[in-house]
């Protein structure tokens, strides 16, 4: 049995008119999804904060946080039934031991959802600006803005895992928030990249 790490699953096709939906309303989309499938798996409402220039929207983008279990392959073919059902360019599911190697992190922090993606925006756009590399992440509300703030390092984008390490420790640390903590991934794309 494989769990993935948190998957974030965005429902709008394309970075337009993704103001429309709420972190709730992503998570029930998702989930109604995955009960066609007969799969019952929390689905949690998220945002996955990323690049303004790539059309996020101030705080991040509303989707479901979701982890998924089984085989690998079955992992990867839910994650292709929700990319697919959904209109999304790819998907990205990380798994510990299966696909790119690559470094995520992790931290679990108490807070407004979207006062810390638009926070978190700000300051990455900054670090990007002097170093190159954005660091995305995605936030997942478990309830009660009990948060969880998750990202993998994308290996198609980032090759130095090591300076990526550093400016996402800066970030938490100039938001104040708890210093994640950090591990080893395995990155994969949905559909496979060729």
């Amino acid at each position: 049995m494989t769990t993935s790490k948190f998957i974030f699953c965005g429902v709008q096709p394309g970075y337009h008119n993704v103001s429309e939906f709420t972190p709730a309303l992503a998570a029930k989309i998702v989930k109604d999804l995955l009960s066609l499938k007969e799969l019952n798996t929390c689905v949690y409402g998220g945002s996955a904060v990323y690049p303004y220039d790539r059309g996020c929207p101030l705080g991040g983008e509303p989707v479901g946080a979701l982890q998924l279990s089984g085989s690998v392959s079955e992992i990867l073919a839910t994650a292709e039934y929700l990319r697919t059902a959904l209109r999304q360019v790819t998907l990205n599911v990380p798994i510990r031991d299966y696909g790119l190697p690559s470094l995520g992190f992790s931290a679990s922090v108490v807070g407004n959802m979207h006062e810390i993606g638009c926070a978190w925006q700000k300051i990455a756009k900054q670090y990007q600006i002097s170093s190159g590399i954005h660091i995305s992440t995605g936030i997942v509300d478990l309830d009660n803005d009990n948060l969880i703030l998750s990202a993998d390092a994308n290996p198609k984008n980032i090759t130095n895992l090591s300076l990526w390490q550093n400016i996402a420790f800066d970030i938490f640390h100039n938001l104040g928030l708890p210093a994640p903590v950090f591990h080893s991934v395995g990155y994969n794309f949905v559909p496979a990249l060729l």
